[in-house]
């Protein structure tokens, strides 16, 4: 129904206090009206009055809504059969001022207006779950049911008491309150009730038991309007004139979708403004029946309501609640009332998926496995833990819908999301339309749309989806197309893998959370916060495609796509459990993603899955290529999917003992830290499973890896640090420290052409040298062969504990050296299996090597995932993941 396109996708913003005051501007804007005469409020050029025929100053008509639309909605709400006096097309407003502010003026008929006031102040208010502002100090006398000719009422009502009625309410400290009668509590005392979700006052919070129910009906209603926003919570507030609403924001829900204002009964001056100078405020003046969305940067915006204007209630409410025999006492109560309808999304989760509480990580370390699925359906939980080749296998043939898959994973991800905080984008619910889609599809043809037909898939926060923000961890992205206003991209642009995998039958439904900048081994940005490790909370998830790491090892997606410019894949895969791919660069499109350090071409960035199967990971990349990416993406060289180099590894393994062994190197150390007991451990389990499986292994002794990271680092500061300076500076956010010891607290001088020149030189002269080494294994494999893969630790430990992130070196080499690489899943970390060792020995003198030691701790590491990586020649995909598999599979043991 009314999906605007510039409020389809929430912004984020960064923290905002609940208490803070406005700015003295908007204090004085507020003050002049609520002085303003009743006599020049027709005349006055400032308020925005859309019933005179013609369009107020900054206004716009925005677009229209049919009628028929409208009808169908209303029916549903009222019930009766009837139509509905409404125009052809219902106008919708938007201001120049306000970005995301929408004005539907008359929107709501008068028949809709009654049943909604009634629905409100006769069943919700008498409803004891539904809080009010006189709870907290006197005990409620609810009444049980109208008297009327035929016997009492189902629907309870307090207007079913008489206004002369002796029933009090009575007061919890009569020495500080005397008692209420019905009169002075419905006249006088009642100034708000809460649905759904029951806002704290006090504290300006959202309690974290679970809320009351919303009105079923008029969340229909509302949603039906408005679908980008769930009703979840909503505050019922009653005005009489003399009364006004102090200017705020509404800052306390965790979802930043769009809120909605219904007005009911006597008209109101609105002020509303971003609080950044005059000319971004208005004040419009509302009526009953009329609707505004507050969504984008009107979200947050300051609003409040000077003046209720008396005796303006449209004659069609101002009887009300008097009606037949029914109420008669209290004929013209609204007279002089205005009662609005304040409705908001208080989380992106559906309210049936939200959890209760959190465990701390003192109660529950592990939030993996068994923990999180207490919380499904087996069958929720068979679907989830099937990896993407199964679940491929069921939708393509139409054994699994594609519709019950997607709401397996989203479920899934939701709690991931609650007990990790790994995501940044959900969508749901335009996930699960797209999955019926596929369905649909499939139930005519009988066929798939392609060979990805209803399978989730999770993207990192690089990727453009259309109707979702891309912010990076960025806070001055919000609202922006990579940071820059008026772009006409914003929330409309996709990625060109994302067009691709929506052509292959891919559903895509959240984007993972990543550190600002990217230039993180650990998941923080001042948008969201900090994102955990799901097997071990006191350990870190990794970086940069942390939240997709965080959300596979919970299941919450089978399958998704990260990036990596230094391990960005490969250390999240390691600290979670998982299989994840740094392909070379143009092997998979990078068309239309944002990135960090745009136009660094020296060591650029790339896409990869990331999964719980090799499979996986084969089958997506399979998938993409078969696209022909680079029709699209000058960038992608022109190879498609190669199985004869799959083959030719299966062939070598079925083979063992008779044709040639397979061989490969292992790099046990880098020469400057060295790496922790568990990671040690898994190194001597992959070789030993290496030489059970009939194959050779030898010492990679390779140029020095630590020079390699030398060169890599100077790429990443080219420009000084500008270009992170420049987003984090759009919204004034502070670096986190690790970040600041590469970039510092300003941007420094930039590199001149011949000093990166002189690096592009280093970087191919390094990748020769290794080159060279990697041909002179054929004199030490036995094999007549050269090595065909060597194995390295991916980080020094199993998984980082907060802030102790100092060494990146046995990743960066492989960026630099634009080899593909994966990270394979080895074991876990055991506090008994993984002793400190007795003392401590410096491979190199480096402060680093002592700080790693220093920091293990076999109690807080115990249960952590670790994992290697396994190293292959450029553009060898297919064969590395051929030779991924054959380990994965022989590697015994839990991982």
């Amino acid at each position: 129904m009314i999906v605007p396109d510039e409020a389809n996708a929430p912004p984020k913003r960064p923290l905002l206090d609940a208490r803070e005051q406005p700015p003295q501007f908007m204090k004085d804007i507020f003050k002049r009206f609520q002085r303003l005469p009743l006599a020049e409020i027709s005349t006055d050029s400032h308020i925005l009055d859309f019933t005179k025929g013609i369009l107020p100053k900054g206004a716009r008509l925005d677009r229209e809504i049919s009628s028929e639309d409208l009808q169908s909605i209303y029916h549903r709400f009222v019930g009766d059969g009837k139509d509905f006096d409404v125009p052809d097309s219902q106008p919708v407003y938007s201001c120049e001022a306000l970005p995301g502010l929408l004005i539907l003026p008359s929107f709501l008929p008068s028949r809709v207006q009654r049943e909604l006031l009634s629905r409100l102040l006769h069943r919700d208010l008498s409803d004891s779950e539904h809080m009010t502002n006189v709870h907290m100090f006197y005990d409620m006398p609810y009444p049980k049911g109208a008297s009327t000719p035929e016997g009492p009422s189902e629907t309870p009502s307090f207007f079913s008491y008489s206004p002369k009625s002796k029933t009090i309410f009575n007061p919890k400290d009569p020495s500080v309150h005397k008692p209420l009668t019905i009169s002075k509590f419905m006249e006088k005392s009642l100034r708000w009730v809460t649905l759904g979700g029951q806002y704290d006052w006090t504290n300006k919070v959202y309690p974290d038991e679970a809320p009351p129910a919303f009105p079923t009906d008029i969340k229909d209603l509302l949603e039906g309007i408005f679908p980008e926003m769930k009703a979840q919570a909503a505050i019922v507030n009653l005005y009489s004139p003399g009364d006004t609403l102090s200017l705020h924001r509404d800052v306390s829900e965790e979802s930043d979708n769009g809120l909605v204002s219904i007005s009911l009964g006597c008209d109101c001056l609105f002020v509303v403004g971003l609080g950044r100078d005059p000319s971004d405020s208005i004040v419009v003046h509302l009526r009953s029946g009329d609707a505004l969305l507050m969504s984008r940067e009107s979200r947050f915006a300051w609003h409040g309501v000077p003046k209720i204007l008396p005796s303006s209630c449209p004659t069609y409410l101002a009887s009300w609640p008097a009606e037949g025999d029914q109420y008669e006492e209290w004929r013209d109560w609204m007279k002089n009332k205005r009662i609005n309808l304040n409705v908001r999304q208080m989380a992106e989760i559906p309210e049936k998926w939200l959890l209760s509480s959190i465990p701390s990580v003192q109660e529950q370390k592990d939030v993996t496995g068994k923990y999180i699925q207490q919380f499904l359906t087996e069958r929720e939980i068979e679907i989830t833990e099937t990896d993407a080749v199964g679940i491929v296998a069921k939708t393509t043939t139409g054994a699994w819908k594609a519709r019950e898959v997607t709401e397996a994973f989203c479920h899934r991800a939701a709690l991931a999301h609650q007990l990790v905080n790994c995501l940044h984008e959900i969508f749901f619910e335009a996930a699960i339309a797209d999955a019926q889609r596929l369905d649909d599809y499939y139930a005519k043809h009988n066929a798939p749309i392609g060979p990805l037909h209803g399978l989730p898939i999770s993207l990192k926060d690089q990727f453009h989806v259309r109707g979702v923000e891309t912010t990076m961890g960025y806070v001055g992205w919000i609202n922006t197309f990579e940071g820059v206003k008026g772009t006409g991209k914003e929330r409309v642009f996709e990625s060109e893998m994302v067009r691709e995998l929506r052509a292959l039958g891919a559903v895509l439904y959240v984007k993972t959370a990543v550190p600002h900048t990217l230039m993180h081994g650990e998941t923080v940005n001042n948008v969201i916060g900090y994102c955990w490790n799901p097997k071990n909370r006191r350990l870190v998830c990794g970086g940069s495609s942390g939240g997709e790491g965080a959300l596979i090892a919970c299941r919450g997606a089978s399958i998704g796509f990260g990036t990596d410019i230094g391990g960005s894949i490969r250390v999240p895969s390691a600290f979670n459990g998982l299989y994840g791919i740094r392909p070379s660069v143009g092997r998979l499109p990078y068309e239309g993603m944002a990135n960090a350090m745009q136009g660094q071409n020296s060591i650029l960035s790339v896409v990869g899955p990331m999964g719980t199967s090799v499979g996986g990971l084969r089958l997506v990349m399979k998938a993409i290529l078969s696209q022909k990416p680079w029709l699209y993406d000058p960038a992608v060289h022109e190879i498609p999917w190669r199985s004869e180099q799959e083959e030719a590894v299966l062939q070598l393994i079925k083979s063992s003992g008779k044709g040639r062994q397979l061989a490969f190197g292992v790099y046990r150390h880098d020469g400057v830290v060295r790496p922790l007991p568990p990671v040690r451990r898994a190194l001597d389990i992959t070789v030993k499973t290496i030489e059970k499986l009939g194959h050779k292994v030898i010492d990679w002794v390779p140029p020095s890896h630590a020079y390699a990271s030398e060169i890599a680092l100077k790429t990443w500061i080219f420009d000084g640090g500008l270009d992170v300076h420049t987003h984090m500076g759009l919204a004034g956010e502070p670096l986190d420290p690790a970040i600041s010891t590469i970039y510092g607290s300003e941007p420094a001088r930039e590199f001149q052409a011949s000093e990166i020149a002189k690096v592009n030189v280093q970087i191919r002269e390094y990748r020769k040298q290794y080159s060279d080494y990697w041909n002179s294994t054929a004199a030490l494999t036995g094999t007549g062969e050269v090595v065909d893969a060597f194995i390295m630790p991916v980080t020094p430990f199993p998984a980082a504990t907060p802030m102790d992130y100092p060494h990146y070196d046995y990743c960066t080499v492989v960026n630099l050296l634009d080899y593909p690489s994966i990270a394979i899943p080895v074991t876990i970390s055991s506090a008994t299996l993984d002793p400190v060792d007795e003392k401590f020995v410096s491979l190199s003198g480096n402060p680093l090597d002592k700080k790693t030691f220093d920091v293990y701790d076999p109690e807080v590491f115990d249960g952590a995932f670790v994992g290697l990586q396994l190293v292959a020649r450029r553009l060898h995909e297919e064969r590395l993941l051929a030779l991924a598999e054959m380990l994965g599979d022989g590697i015994e043991g839990p991982k």
